[in-house]
């Protein structure tokens, strides 16, 4: 099984996004030369702000199917994981799974009819992220499915990441993890593209882009990942920790990180000279029992939306 290019990408998103990438074939072919191709969105750089390669570490795995492992996917559970013929359960890695919510019921259960159609019964390389599988025996991983060429081919057939296509189609948001660094760059062009275009999770309230001025849009997305975006307004420094402040308010966001990480702000080109004003997209587990905030452990969370003027402040001083 073979990687698939990234010129390959626009010809199969547009199948999984309308669940028919378990159709036969011959109606494989005519869907894929249909519609509108998203051709521009893997191309990098196209919205993704600067991510800095400058903190991958040698535990950060490449972004492909080479040295993975045979699999068989015999189907996919209601939570969205993907079961082997084996046995062992697939949690897809680099993604936060959509599902059900009191505006859009039926999400999950869509999303996992669509992938069910596509990977049960067929064939699949493993690629694990951890060492062992979690407490609920599940094991997160790449995993890339096989996808029929357009064109009839002795050679084998390509492969497709599932957390890819699944954040392309709408039925995942990316989520940063450190050892899928490489990952990155794709997953939040995906991202991008599902978000403008509305599809999937993106088209329910639920999922969208929080304010990090409005109390009630972060109380209402408390304890889970969520996306929350607003100016930085202020910067303090605590006995092991960095606090920077966004909304406006003292009691709006609070984006927190530990001092030894500090490095992560100057990966994504926040200097202290540029910190206060700039307007920041941050991901993570919002958690709301101090206030609205979110631990920041890794550049990819971050995603700097507008930079500010070079300015001198005291930040430089709480940065030291």
């Amino acid at each position: 099984m073979t990687a698939l290019r990234d010129e390959e990408y626009p010809r199969i998103m547009p199948c999984l996004r309308a669940g028919k990438l378990h159709r036969p074939m011959s109606t494989v072919r005519r869907v894929v030369g249909q519609g509108p191709l998203i051709a521009a969105v893997l191309a990098i750089g196209w919205t993704v702000p600067a991510v800095a390669a400058s903190r991958t570490t040698s535990l950060s795995m490449s972004c492909d199917a080479e040295r993975g492992e045979v699999v068989n996917v015999k189907a996919v559970a209601a939570e969205m994981t993907v079961v082997l013929e084996d046995g062992r359960t697939v949690l897809p890695a680099g993604v936060d799974l959509a599902r059900a919510t009191s505006s859009s019921p039926g999400l999950a259960k869509d999303a996992r009819g669509r992938l069910d159609q596509w990977l049960a019964g067929r064939p699949a390389v493993l690629r694990p992220v951890d060492a062992s599988p979690d407490r609920w025996g599940r094991t997160r991983a790449l995993l890339f499915a096989a996808v029929e060429p357009a064109v009839p081919s002795d050679t084998a057939q390509p492969s497709l990441s599932l957390s890819l296509a699944l954040v392309d189609a709408g039925l995942a948001r990316a989520q940063a993890e450190p050892d899928l660094h490489a990952c990155w760059p794709s997953l939040l062009a995906a991202e991008h593209a599902a978000r403008a275009a509305g599809l999937g999770l993106w088209a329910d309230p639920f999922y969208a882009v929080r304010d990090a001025g409005d109390a009630a849009q972060l109380a209402g997305a408390s304890g889970g990942m969520a996306l929350v975006q607003g100016q930085v307004t202020r910067v303090g420094r605590g006995r092991s920790r960095i606090y920077v402040g966004m909304g406006g308010g003292a009691a709006d966001f609070t984006l927190r990180l530990a001092k030894r990480d500090i490095g992560l702000l100057s990966d994504v080109g926040l200097g202290a000279d540029r910190l206060i004003g700039s307007i920041l997209l941050v991901r993570g587990f919002l958690d709301n029992r101090f206030g609205a905030s979110i631990e920041v452990t890794s550049p990819d969370q971050i995603e700097v939306v507008q930079g500010a003027a070079r300015g001198h402040n005291a930040t430089e001083a709480i940065l030291r």
